[in-house]
């Protein structure tokens, strides 16, 4: 019983491990897209971009990023996801559910790198 429980436990976690380094290392250079499906997200969420892996996903088909917007993704996924790629996601959600968006430590430390004013 125990046995199969970690069993599970580590196809679930290589699964993850896999996903992970594929979004982050496997898919190319860091780029700018667009996906429906995410800008639908973005869009109801009021946010105009967010950076999965090594692809920075737009609000709008024709929307451009700011040059202070493009540092801040690329901050995410310098910092973050390439220095722990596989402890960022759950750390972001974490603090994000504990501290909210605006006082996010890896959001501040994004509007710090790009010069945006800090919330």
């Amino acid at each position: 019983m125990l046995l199969d429980l970690l069993l599970v436990c580590f196809v679930l976690w290589l699964a993850y491990a896999i996903a992970i380094f594929w979004l982050v290392f496997w898919r190319g250079p860091f780029a700018v897209t667009y996906s429906p499906f995410v800008a639908w997200w973005l869009r109801r969420l009021k946010m105009e971009a967010i950076t999965i892996g090594a692809r920075v996903y737009l609000h709008r088909q024709n929307a451009v990023l700011s040059p202070s917007g493009f540092t801040h993704e690329e901050f995410h996924f310098t910092q973050q996801w390439r220095r722990r790629p596989l402890s960022f996601l759950p750390r972001y959600l974490w603090l994000l559910w504990r501290v909210g968006y605006d006082r996010h430590p890896d959001e501040q430390a994004a509007r710090a790198a790009a010069g945006e004013p800090l919330r």
